[in-house]
């Protein structure tokens, strides 16, 4: 054995070498990823072009003539008649020619651009995720930081024994469960699986010992280091799961303005998620489909997506509104300052709408000589006009959403009402139907997440670094991180239908692809190889979005669990059964809730009007000014 672990040396310069191997064909998936993506813009082949325009102007301008001539008046065109029609297709040739010169040029910086946005977001997405994780780390005491960071390294599928060892010693404060830890590694990578039960065996009662005190910790990393000592790496194929309502928590810490309502595990799971669309995940969902009288789950659904669009509305609104005061704040355009942004909203609106009318009256006066000696107060200004009109624009929303909202909650607790007073109006099973679809991201809207998310870093100056992701040359607070994957939250919105509740359930449900295997020092080639393969690789497990139907079925649509349903669930989407025989069993004993009370109305939307006049007002004077810059 000793001889074994002494050849270690050996073994890791060939795992070196593996790794480089592995590294240069990651990158060389990463790049085709990337060149598929970025091939929407591409253009026609010039030659292709040249064909085209000499067919057209030659055999096919004949052809037509002589046959639309003879015809049309039984005698074929004569020879001037053809090349009139020859030179004229010949002049509009030349015409399209010079048009598709300066499409060309066009489409060319498009291309660049959008190559350049799509390398950059897949390379900076993991390492804001391992920041963000680094940032959780931080958050906890000394001992439980040391457990914590070693879980994340026994959750990697493929380490080194040393590795192995430094995990399980931190884990443990065991040296020797660590050396058997890399004994057994050691055994698991060159596939001696009988020497592994011959060390459990050896040293049962020692490994029993140390598994139980971690239990006291967690049972989960208990769990995770069983596997390890048995010999059980991580697989892929079956991903990670999410944080439970990881989507609802970042909606409501952003709804109710309170960021504690969102952890870093949130955050990480919303950047792993969009990273595995961009890198090609489909994910199934499923949805319940109705004939019949179902007017009280019409309502139901309808009241569910207004929800979703409100909360998400208003979370885009105070983001917005938020982003705003902190670029008055950080360009000194206004005299705000760092302290309101711990204000809460109604203060925050009201003090940024101030600060405008005062910028709105001083630039009344000096506004165009200290805009024409001063280029970056102009390019400032055109960075607030354009949030400006994304925060009065997002209010707007705001009090539509919340007005559909009320009358979708309104319309609900009336039929719900009607249901309860007459128990003869209970749903009827018949007409019921679950129906499977798939949530993706086309090869456009992955070009547009990237544009959106590159213009976020831009304008918030995040950008790599050498120890994290580093925000103004500063590192990123927790306060950041979670702002970013809220807003990451709201590009998604509109690509994925985030409002539609079905959506939402099955992403939450869905398993995390498994990216253990990134590391900061990949290039973004490499990242998106990497990316591309383990989406592949991942099963997909209905399990839960099948036992979240069963539940909505009972809780909401008042439909018992039958041992019929329950079988056609496990069969068909490998549900639970004991999780079903407890959904059914709750049931029948659950009072039902009582429905939500109307909500009251934001401040945003009580004082839109007051609100949006300053707004309109900056807009308009900013505009104004800005043009008459430009045109001087």
């Amino acid at each position: 054995m000793f001889q074994l672990l002494n050849r270690q040396g050996l073994e890791h310069n060939d795992r070196d070498a593996e790794d480089d191997s592995t590294t240069i064909n990651l990158e060389r998936v990463g790049r085709t990823r990337i060149e598929d993506l970025v091939s929407s813009t591409r253009e026609v082949p010039w030659t292709l072009t040249l064909a085209q325009l000499l067919w057209t102007a030659g055999p096919v301008t004949f052809l037509a003539l002589q046959g639309g001539s003879l015809l049309g008046y039984g005698e074929p065109v004569e020879l001037r008649t053809y090349l009139f029609f020859a030179i004229y297709v010949f002049i509009a040739a030349i015409i399209g020619v010079v048009a598709r010169i300066m499409a060309t040029t066009i489409r060319g910086r498009k291309q660049e651009t959008v190559r350049t946005n799509i390398t950059r977001t897949l390379d900076m997405i993991p390492d804001l995720i391992f920041t963000a994780r680094d940032l959780h780390l931080g958050t906890l005491t000394k001992p439980e930081r040391q457990r914590d960071a070693a879980s994340i390294l026994l959750r990697k599928q493929d380490l080194g024994s040393n590795t192995i060892s430094v995990a399980v010693f931190d884990l443990t404060n065991d040296n020797t469960l660590a050396t058997i830890a890399e004994e057994i590694e050691v055994f698991r990578r060159a596939g001696m699986f009988s020497r592994i039960r011959d060390l459990n065996l050896r040293y049962e009662e020692h490994i029993e010992a140390a598994l139980t005190q971690l239990k006291e910790y967690s049972g989960e990393i208990a769990d995770l280091l069983r596997e390890r000592l048995q010999g059980h790496a991580p697989n892929q194929d079956e991903g990670v799961a999410r944080g439970d309502h990881f989507i609802s928590q970042v909606y409501a810490a952003a709804h109710q303005e309170d960021l504690s309502l969102m952890t870093l595990e949130d955050v990480e799971d919303i950047l792993g998620l969009a990273f595995e669309l961009l890198s090609g995940r489909e994910i199934t969902r499923l949805t319940l489909d109705y004939e019949g009288d179902w007017q009280l789950a019409r309502a139901l659904d309808e009241l569910e997506r207004w929800h979703n669009a409100y909360r998400q509305v208003k979370a885009s609104a105070v983001l917005y509104l938020r982003e705003l005061a902190y670029f008055l704040i950080e360009t000194r355009l206004t005299s705000l300052d760092h302290s309101i942004l711990e204000a809460d909203t109604d203060t925050l609106l009201q003090e940024t709408s101030n600060a405008l009318t005062r910028l709105v009256g001083r630039l009344r006066w000096s506004g165009r000589d200290e805009l024409e000696t001063n280029r970056r107060a102009v390019r400032n200004l055109r960075m607030a006009l354009r949030y400006a009109k994304l925060t009065r624009q997002a209010v707007g929303r705001l009090q539509d959403r919340y007005v559909r909202y009320v009358r979708a909650l309104e319309r609900w607790t009336l039929l719900r009402e009607r249901l309860f007073e007459n128990e003869s109006l209970a749903l009827p099973g018949e007409g019921l139907r679950i129906r499977e679809s798939t949530i993706s991201l086309n090869d456009e809207q992955k070009l547009e997440f990237a544009g959106q998310f590159v213009r976020y870093l831009d304008d918030h100056g995040i950008e790599p670094g050498n120890m994290g992701v580093l925000r103004h040359d500063s590192p990123m607070s927790l306060q950041h991180a979670k702002h970013l994957a809220i807003r990451v939250l709201l590009i998604l919105r509109p690509l994925l239908d985030l409002d539609n509740p079905s959506v939402q359930r099955a992403l939450e449900s869905s398993r995390g692809a498994f990216l253990e295997g990134l590391e900061m020092s990949f290039s973004a080639d490499a990242k998106a190889g990497l990316g591309a393969a383990v989406v592949k690789e991942l099963s997909d497990n209905l399990g839960p979005a099948a036992e979240l139907i069963a539940l909505r079925l009972t809780k909401l649509y008042r439909m018992p669990l039958s041992q019929n349903v329950r079988n056609f669930l496990v069969e068909h989407f490998d549900a639970n059964p004991e999780r079903l025989q407890f959904i059914s069993d709750s049931a029948r004993d659950d009072e039902q809730d009582e429905a939500p009370p109307i909500p009251h109305a934001p401040a945003m939307v009580h004082n839109y009007e007051e609100w949006r006049a300053p707004i309109e007002a900056a807009e308009g004077l900013l505009g104004q000014l800005l043009r008459q810059v430009e045109s001087g």
